[in-house]
C-alpha cells in the first residue's frame, strides 16, 4: 500500500471514530512520522516532465535513456531511474518502425511460376 493512501486512511479513520492521530496509527500500527509527512510537488520536476516530453515529441524513435543523455548534456542533474519513472507515468513509449512493403509481381510472374519451369521428369511437380 502506498503512503498517499495510508495517509487517506488514517485521515478517514479520524474523522468517522473521532480519534487522535496517535491512537488511528496506534492502531493501523503505522509510524505518526509517515502521517504527518506532507508531499511537496516541486516546479523543477513539472520542468522536466515537460522537457522529457517535448524532447520525446521532437525525437520518437529515443528511448529514455537517450533522452537522459540529452538531458545530461542540457545541464539537467537528474537520475536515470528517475527519468524512467517520469517516462512511464507520462505514458511514453517509443515509435515502432513502419515496415515497407515489399513489391509484389501479378499472379503467375513469379520465377517459379509452373508455366517457366516444366516438368523434368515424372512426379517432378507434385503441389
Amino acid at each position: 500500500m502506498t503512503a498517499p493512501r495510508r495517509r487517506l486512511i488514517v485521515k478517514e479513520l479520524r474523522e468517522q471514530c473521532h480519534v487522535s492521530q496517535r491512537r488511528a496509527s496506534r492502531a493501523l500500527d503505522l509510524p505518526r512520522s509517515s502521517l504527518r509527512y506532507a508531499p511537496v510537488l516541486r516546479d523543477e520536476q513539472a520542468a522536466l516532465a515537460r522537457r522529457i516530453e517535448e524532447l520525446a515529441g521532437a525525437h520518437p524513435r529515443y528511448g529514455y535513456r537517450r533522452i537522459w543523455a540529452l538531458l545530461d548534456r542540457e545541464g539537467w542533474s537528474v537520475n536515470k531511474k528517475a527519468v524512467r519513472r517520469i517516462w512511464r507515468q507520462s505514458g511514453l513509449k517509443l515509435a515502432k518502425p513502419q515496415a515497407v512493403p515489399k513489391p509484389r509481381r501479378p499472379h503467375g510472374q513469379d520465377r517459379n511460376a509452373c508455366h517457366l519451369r516444366p516438368s523434368r521428369g515424372n512426379d517432378d511437380i507434385w503441389t
